[in-house]
């Protein structure tokens, strides 16, 4: 009994050490010079604690607005309700984000900022002047703690029970994560129909981080198209109590992850093909610009009205920003410079 005691001890003493200390007892090399001393403040709601520095209180009031709307929305289609408060830290811009401290594991690659990040029931935020990118953030993060707690419970209990379910890929979960919490556009279905067509989505284990999550974006999309929005979740439900993917998708869906894989590659292949083969080729002319073998041209941008086109000329050295006027065929402006 009191060795029992001993170690419970030591566990409650072991999360309060990292409660408060997290991020400050990091090894050296990984700590980040704060250049600005923040002093927060905080608004208090029923189902959220906000804290914020001078100058931000635009930003906390709105994002009280905005968490309440999509966690009532994402709690009523997962049908679970989260029981602690959600605590948002906001940062005034990226710059005074990336000197945070907070959340910095041993993980090198932790240390780059420009994500928002989740510790626990906690959401990091900041603001750089997007309102899209900012609702993105809100939504992700608490997507993701609705998720942590369905899967794994939101306490140490539950967390116990859900110890042994841990075959869920990393971006398998960031996939589900962006299908709760981002809209589908035209720029996911470009990046996912190139991946599809182009061949790399059959060679899984050759994917980038990014590109896989993209991957899981999709099929989540595919099986909301497919077999239908209110399978979600019914389908994380039961990946839940089986603690497994694969028995989640056979006794929801009736198919292996191996089947789900391959149907959602051919159904989107086909989609893409027809899409491609019913479109309307541009008339196409070749261009009256004249080029240089031993020269490098980048970076060609049109404007607005089609009428004039940007490029750099790189030559030994020497790089040229260079419009061309379509209309006139002829240069418009040249800009040199020297990289030194």
């Amino acid at each position: 009994m009191k060795k029992l005691l001993f170690i419970l001890l030591l566990c409650n003493w072991h999360s309060i050490f990292c409660q408060y200390y997290t991020g400050s007892n990091i090894p050296f090399g990984q700590n980040r010079v704060q250049y600005n001393s923040f002093f927060w403040q905080s608004y208090d709601f029923q189902r959220f604690k906000i804290y914020f520095t001078k100058g931000g209180h635009k930003h906390a009031e709105y994002t009280a607005k905005t968490a309440h709307l999509y966690l009532q929305k994402l709690e009523k289609f997962l049908d679970y309700k989260i029981e602690d408060k959600i605590h948002f830290i906001i940062y005034n811009s990226l710059g005074k984000f990336r000197q945070s401290n907070i959340g910095l594991t041993n993980d090198i690659s932790s240390n780059i900022g420009g994500t928002a990040r989740i510790s626990g029931e906690k959401v990091f935020l900041y603001f750089n002047g997007n309102h899209n990118d900012f609702n993105k953030q809100i939504s992700a993060g608490i997507a993701e703690i609705i998720v942590q707690n369905i899967l794994f419970g939101s306490d140490l209990k539950q967390s116990v029970k859900s110890s042994s379910f841990t075959n869920m890929p990393v971006w398998f979960k960031n996939g589900l994560i962006d299908y709760l919490s981002t809209e589908w556009n035209t720029s996911y279905d470009g990046k996912l129909k190139n991946l599809i067509l182009s061949g790399k989505a059959e060679k899984f284990h050759s994917l980038t981080n990014k590109e896989s999550q993209l991957f899981s974006f999709g099929m989540w999309r595919f099986i909301d198209e497919v077999f239908g929005r209110n399978m979600i979740p019914n389908l994380i439900y039961m990946m839940k109590v089986s603690k497994s993917i694969e028995s989640g998708f056979i006794y929801v869906l009736g198919v292996t992850a191996e089947m789900l894989q391959e149907d959602f590659i051919n159904h989107y292949k086909n989609l893409y093909n027809d899409d491609i083969s019913n479109s309307v080729k541009p008339n196409e002319k070749n261009l009256n610009i004249k080029s240089k073998k031993e020269r490098v041209y980048r970076q060609f941008k049109i404007n607005k009205k089609g009428d004039k086109i940007a490029f750099v000329e790189h030559y030994i050295g020497q790089y040229k920003v260079k419009i061309y006027d379509l209309k006139k065929t002829n240069y418009v402006l040249s800009l040199k410079e020297i990289i030194s």
